[in-house]
């Protein structure tokens, strides 16, 4: 199986004081608000659910309070800090 690239930033919902995190299949689907650190990050791997898992460590290890799917059908949780 082929791998296939997924994206993952993150942006901040000032009105909420939240960091968000996305994950992405296509580039053009990220918020146009990515903070600059981390910036985007590839993410290669053989399928989705492969990287729903790294994206949710990502977003663990860099404190996001939520974690949007755009790769699959849109999706968004409230990860536990």
């Amino acid at each position: 199986m082929k791998n296939k690239n997924f994206f993952f930033a993150i942006y901040k919902d000032y009105a909420e004081n939240n960091k968000i995190a996305q994950l992405a299949d296509n580039i053009d689907c990220l918020s146009c608000e990515i903070l600059a650190r981390p910036g985007v990050i590839r993410i290669e791997c053989h399928g989705i659910r492969e990287a729903w898992k790294r994206a949710k460590t990502l977003a663990l290890n860099l404190k996001c309070t939520h974690l949007e799917n755009m790769a699959d059908n849109y999706k968004i949780i409230k990860l536990k800090t």
